[in-house]
């Protein structure tokens, strides 16, 4: 039961899951953010992978019980890994929402400047008058402007959702890129 052979076979099949598994856990997420081509290739290799383990893995179970014990912690840690590489991407959209006390209203073109799109309102907080902001960026700017925000020296209370497709590219006031110009040649 604990030779080897088990052994690494065993670790074999935790890794497998942990590759199937963890693109299982990607591909909902891009499900859910509409990303069609991450969903259907990150489907592909984590069906692929799981057929090609469950295939050896039936055949064998009775005589090393051990490779299920494998097999559920290659799962567990499979969707851990999963939700920390999508956290990890640049890929996707984000909306940040800020709530700002009067005294750190500069922080807004602070934004502003940075070429990010910042959306004011005006509300009323536990302590008194706020402006909320609606800042919509590419995941990939989220640590850039939440230094912005660190760097006012108060205590910014913000969150952070997925945000979904975006109409009109209206993400930044910066120009369009390369291949998003390249393909509007085409």
């Amino acid at each position: 039961m604990f030779n080897t052979e088990t052994i690494l076979l065993g670790l074999l099949v935790f890794t497998c899951r942990c590759v199937d598994v963890s693109c299982g856990t990607m591909r909902t997420i891009a499900v859910v953010n509409g990303r069609i081509l991450a969903s259907f290739l990150l489907g592909l290799v984590e069906v692929s992978v799981w057929l090609t383990v469950i295939s050896f893995l039936l055949p064998t179970i009775q005589q090393a019980p051990l490779l299920g014990v494998f097999y559920a912690l290659g799962y567990s840690s499979g969707n851990v890994l999963g939700v920390y590489l999508e956290r990890l991407l640049p890929i996707g959209n984000l909306t940040l929402r800020i709530f700002l006390a009067e005294k750190d209203i500069p922080v807004i073109d602070k934004i502003r400047a940075a070429n990010f799109r910042v959306t004011a309102f005006e509300g009323k907080g536990r302590d008194g008058r706020i402006i909320l902001l609606f800042v919509f960026i590419k995941k990939k700017n989220l640590r850039k402007v939440l230094r912005m925000i660190k760097e006012q020296e108060s205590n910014i209370f913000y969150t952070v959702d997925y945000g979904g497709e975006t109409h009109n590219n209206i993400l930044t006031t910066e120009t369009n890129s390369f291949w998003r110009n390249w393909k509007k040649s085409k």
